[in-house]
């Protein structure tokens, strides 16, 4: 009879053993089904060059992404699309999100980027950007999404070139010519627009038709001789430009300006052009090349 008591105990104690560890696993299942996981992502910039241009390599920051969720591919100008800070790391590419970002329970975070954050007004699907003065590089980071259960594998985008690049340097043909044209005093592109709009949904730039507007590429005084000169200036311009791109070009012997087209520089997104501006003792002729983001070398201008 007792060892009968003792069986019955001993069943009885290991059936609760059971239900306390069956209890207790659901409990940490539950909590896995329910913790947040933060977001991970990395970007990284397109082939880029110096100045205002943003530098592959360097920290990236003035960068907002715009984020939906769903189940399917956002529309990007519903009400639940919301705008974040962000900072790229100058080594490692990863991206750090203002406020951190989670992952929704059910569907998908989708995010897009773009750069400067602070110049432009996001609304209805789109960054609208005022008063450019030709220093400012739009960039685009294209649609990057994922769910909870791929956490482990970090998001990734690239952030892309939306303008063109056009540096310039300056020669004198001969002494005679440097004579007559004097000292260069201010270099302009000219029938330009300040203001433009990025889609979100797809990193398409467009500026207004208003183009009035002639954006800086070097003031001061810098001489001419018989040697190229180092770079002097540069502009952040539309890309594809209507009917191509025009400088005006203001000398101490020549202060009432000359404008001249620039030749071969076609104009296209993350596109540098070096252009080279030599001037004669009658006339002005400027030629660009492909520089630094995409390699380009068939700008030419003439100045007469």
């Amino acid at each position: 009879m007792k060892t009968l008591v003792l069986s019955m105990i001993s069943i009885a104690a290991t059936v609760a053993a059971m239900t306390a560890c069956t209890s207790e696993s659901d409990g940490i299942d539950n909590i896995a089904q329910d913790a947040k996981v933060e977001i991970k992502a990395s970007a990284g910039i397109g082939s880029i060059t110096t100045k205002a241009a943003v530098i592959p390599g360097q920290e990236l920051t003035d960068i907002a992404f715009v984020r939906a969720d769903g189940e399917a591919d956002p529309t990007w100008t519903s009400a639940n699309v919301t705008s974040i800070d962000g900072k790229i790391e100058a080594s490692t590419g990863k991206i750090t999100f203002t406020p951190a970002q989670y992952y929704p329970t059910t569907g998908n975070a989708y995010f897009v980027g773009y750069y400067p954050k602070a110049k432009g007004t996001l609304e209805s699907g789109a960054v609208t950007y005022t008063n450019l003065t030709g220093q400012e590089d739009i960039m685009y980071a294209t649609k990057m999404s994922g769910a909870k259960a791929d956490a482990a594998t970090p998001l990734s985008t690239s952030f892309a070139h939306k303008l063109t690049q056009i540096k310039f340097k300056v020669i004198a043909k001969d002494a005679t010519a440097a004579a007559v044209w004097g000292d260069i005093t201010s270099i302009q592109l000219v029938k330009q627009s300040n203001e433009a709009t990025l889609n979100i949904s797809d990193g398409e730039v467009k500026f207004t038709e208003k183009k009035d507007q002639p954006f800086k590429i070097f003031s001061g005084e810098q001489s001419l001789s018989t040697s190229l000169s180092d770079e002097i200036g540069y502009v952040l311009a539309e890309a594809t430009l209507t009917g191509g791109y025009e400088i005006e070009i203001k000398t101490t012997m020549l202060p009432d300006g000359t404008i001249i087209k620039l030749d071969n520089v076609t104009g296209t997104a993350s596109t540098s052009y070096i252009t080279t501006i030599t001037f004669s003792g009658t006339n002005v002729d400027a030629k660009g090349t492909i520089g630094a983001w995409t390699e380009n070398n068939d700008g030419t201008g003439e100045v007469k």
